[in-house]
């Protein structure tokens, strides 16, 4: 992939990619994030700002963490997944 911008550590049989905010590596995750079935990449996706979490997505996308939303991102969120997809929102 791109290997000057991220670290691979690996952790209890995981691995894990740590790594700076850089072109291409949104890039890849934008808009390269599904296999060859149509099913995303990655079991987990955790990305941070510092150390505050941003956004979590686990068990292969089919659950998903963002923090400290406003109406605008909850409306982008719901647009641009399933309709079927149930929301808890958490105040």
């Amino acid at each position: 992939m791109f290997k000057d911008s991220f670290e691979l550590v690996m952790e209890n049989n995981l691995a894990i990619f740590k790594g700076n905010k850089e072109l291409d590596l949104l890039n890849y995750l934008l808009f390269n994030y599904v296999d060859k079935e149509g099913k995303l990449k990655w079991f987990s996706i955790f990305l941070s700002k510092n150390t505050s979490p941003i956004f979590h997505s686990e068990h292969w996308g089919r659950e998903f963490f963002a923090p400290n939303v406003n109406k605008k991102d909850i409306a982008f969120i719901k647009s641009v997944t399933p309709n079927e997809t149930n929301f808890n929102q958490y105040k």
